[in-house]
Order: C-alpha cells, then sequence, then structure tokens
C-alpha cells in the first residue's frame, strides 16, 4: 500500500485523475453509447 501513496504522489494526483477519469469516460461512452447507438437504428 505504501507503494501505491509514493507512486500516486511521484505520479502527480492531477496525472492520475486525467487518467482515470479519461478511461472511466471511455469505458462509459463504449458501455452506455453502443446500446443507445443499436437502439436508435432500431
Amino acid at each position: 500500500m505504501a507503494q501505491l501513496r509514493r507512486f500516486a504522489s511521484f505520479t502527480q494526483s492531477r496525472a492520475l485523475r486525467d487518467f482515470l477519469t479519461t478511461a472511466a469516460a471511455a469505458l462509459a461512452l463504449s458501455y452506455f453509447g453502443t446500446p443507445q447507438s443499436h437502439r436508435s437504428l432500431d
């Protein structure tokens, strides 16, 4: 756990937040966007 904290502080919280936010947004778009697209086509 200590290593994770050191790594997080070393990588800067902003960088990690940006990465997590981008990953979460991509997953949300792929997970929610795909079904909606198919429904729209139907």
